[in-house]
């Protein structure tokens, strides 16, 4: 099944406008509609301060985010050329063990290949102590130059990440002089080299907004919260997640629109 007009990926890359069933491996279609939100054909930036105001949803396994992605990959396919997560968050309720709807987590993304993204080095959190991220409005907020990234909720005080370009991200990173690519070691490349501190993030990224449901990389921990599917079992996440809706079904507010993502505005500024 392919949507007509996706503009999800640039060709060739397709595969997120498609989606196939497969009753002998146990593969349905998607059970659950969510959505995603791009400036990738209309708008990007390049340093400069973005803004967006919104409440968050709630519900077990629902994963809202806001973040960027390189409008070009300079550097080489993710993780090289960055990857900046202003908010993404867990619609679970303060229960869950894995940091639910009362936390938020900011993060960049940035690694020579995709198995040495080093994120976990450039990750900040923040909790409401009073509820929950569904409960009111918030601004969420980067602001990013030559010099350094901030990310904040509401005002600058609540900063949840921050990062001076003072060094390389290559140092940053204590990556092995080489690696196995899975037939022979090769000398693990350098792909910012003679780039500057900031590279990957010295290029234009867009924005992205979108509300998630379960997943298997790594964002819902197998073995915490009543996990459907581990991770290293995915073909047929699917169908298990759909056979146990009276799990998660109930916890999902029956005001579509608070299950949602809602988006107040956005504000996007260029440094001049």
């Amino acid at each position: 099944m392919t949507v007509d007009g996706c503009t999800a990926a640039k060709a060739p890359n397709t595969s997120s406008c498609i989606v196939y069933s497969n009753s002998t491996e146990g593969k349905v279609i998607n059970p659950v509609q969510s959505a995603r939100l791009s400036t990738r054909i209309s708008h990007s930036v390049k340093y400069g301060r973005i803004e967006v105001r919104a409440r968050l949803p709630t519900g077990d396994w629902l994963w809202p985010a806001i973040w960027m992605l390189p409008t070009n990959s300079t550097y080489g396919e993710w993780p090289a050329s960055g990857e900046i997560d202003i908010m993404e968050s867990r619609g679970n309720g303060w229960k869950y063990g894995a940091m639910g709807a009362d936390w938020i987590t900011s993060t960049i993304h940035w690694g020579p290949l995709t198995g040495f993204d080093r994120s976990y080095k450039t990750t900040g959190t923040w909790q409401d102590r009073h509820g929950i991220y569904s409960e009111k409005w918030h601004t969420f907020v980067v602001e990013w130059n030559e010099e350094f990234i901030w990310i904040y909720l509401d005002t600058r005080t609540v900063r949840i990440f921050n990062l001076k370009f003072n060094k390389p991200f290559w140092d940053r990173g204590d990556f092995p002089p080489v690696f196995n690519n899975g037939t022979h070691d090769e000398v693990l490349p350098n792909p910012w080299q003679g780039a500057g501190n900031i590279a990957p993030f010295d290029q234009d990224f867009y924005l992205i907004l979108n509300v998630a449901v379960g997943g298997t990389n790594g964002w819902f921990p197998d073995n915490i919260g009543d996990k459907l599917r581990e991770t290293d079992r995915i073909v047929a996440a699917m169908k298990d997640f759909i056979n146990a809706k009276d799990k998660w079904w109930p916890t999902w507010p029956a005001d579509v629109k608070k299950r949602g993502m809602a988006i107040d505005w956005v504000k996007m500024y260029q440094k001049c």
